[in-house]
């Protein structure tokens, strides 16, 4: 049985996020699992929400762990069973989770594992799957090295993606590279319009944002599509209204059960590896270095956080 209270990384509406001992233990609801942690990893989405607006919750969003208790109306799960993927409140002991934002974890892979899957290879597989993306597209990943761009070149890759160009700094092109992406574009010695020339991609993601919009539409084909996770001001409130351009679109991730099944599919097909920066301990200051990390946008696939040492 869980106890009354747990550790958990909370919202603060002074200091934005705090580390807190004390934090009520949330109950299991109708048609939810209430979930041991075992490890969870950090997004941007983690780091950007207002203090304020969550004081005194636990924040986070990705996790691994054991079904403690089942609610009402779950038949899929069963307490013991290995789970992974979304709820809010995820960087705690236990969380509240939706069956219908968590998978079972197959035996073949760890609780480590699978905590840099959730967010970014749901990402990477809505961006493309959702779009229109066809094998043959030639594509152009931006941000390639980082926690949603190694996934976009994975998700590609399995879904047997022709071309796959990545962007990054000098340091990460090997590390691309390896990841599957057939050609890789320095940012910081190469144009992709001088080296491609204008029209010919026919799908761009932009996993990272900030993306150059004069770039983009010189490379982009006509009928081409890009994608972005990180939107302008403009773009998203484009889409906060419903007006987003046929082929000039934002995605907002949607936490679904049946697409993290159907990545753990394609991880079997093509045996991709999640990519994991580090593996930091579940204390402040774990937790404040793994947000530093985040801010610097040069990380190299995702940041995992120990909740409790088994795996």
């Amino acid at each position: 049985m869980a106890p009354k209270k747990m550790k958990a990384f909370v919202g603060d509406a002074v200091k934005g996020r705090v580390f807190s001992e004390n934090v009520s233990t949330p109950k299991v609801k109708l048609g939810h699992v209430l979930v041991k942690v075992h490890y969870s990893s950090l997004n941007p989405f983690d780091s950007k929400l207002p203090g304020v607006t969550v004081h005194g919750k636990p924040i986070g969003l990705d996790l691994t762990g054991v079904v403690e208790e089942v609610g009402e109306d779950v038949s899929e799960f069963s307490v013991g069973d290995r789970v992974f993927g979304n709820a809010l409140g995820s960087l705690a002991e236990y969380v509240v989770c939706s069956a219908k934002k968590v998978a079972k974890i197959p035996d073949s892979l760890l609780f480590h594992e699978a905590a840099a899957i959730p967010t970014t290879y749901l990402t990477g597989y809505q961006v493309l799957q959702s779009n229109g993306f066809k094998s043959d597209d030639k594509l152009l990943i931006i941000g390639a090295s980082g926690g949603c761009g190694t996934a976009g070149v994975h998700i590609a890759k399995a879904l047997n993606a022709k071309e796959i160009v990545g962007v990054c700094s000098g340091k990460n092109v090997n590390f691309v590279k390896n990841l599957g992406a057939t050609t890789v574009i320095n940012y910081e010695n190469q144009n992709i319009a001088e080296v491609f020339g204008e029209d010919y991609f026919d799908f761009i993601y932009d996993a990272i944002g900030g993306a150059n919009t004069a770039d983009i539409k010189k490379v982009l084909k006509p009928d081409g599509m890009f994608v972005t996770i990180a939107p302008s001001a403009s773009t998203f409130a484009r889409l906060v209204v419903k007006m987003q351009k046929p082929k000039w679109r934002t995605l907002i991730t949607n936490h679904s059960k049946q697409d993290l099944e159907a990545i753990l599919q394609l991880k079997e097909e093509s045996g991709f590896e999640p990519v994991i920066e580090t593996e930091l301990p579940f204390s402040a200051s774990g937790l404040e270095e793994g947000f530093n990390r985040l801010k610097s946008k040069r990380t190299k696939g995702k940041i995992i956080v120990r909740v409790i040492a088994e795996d």
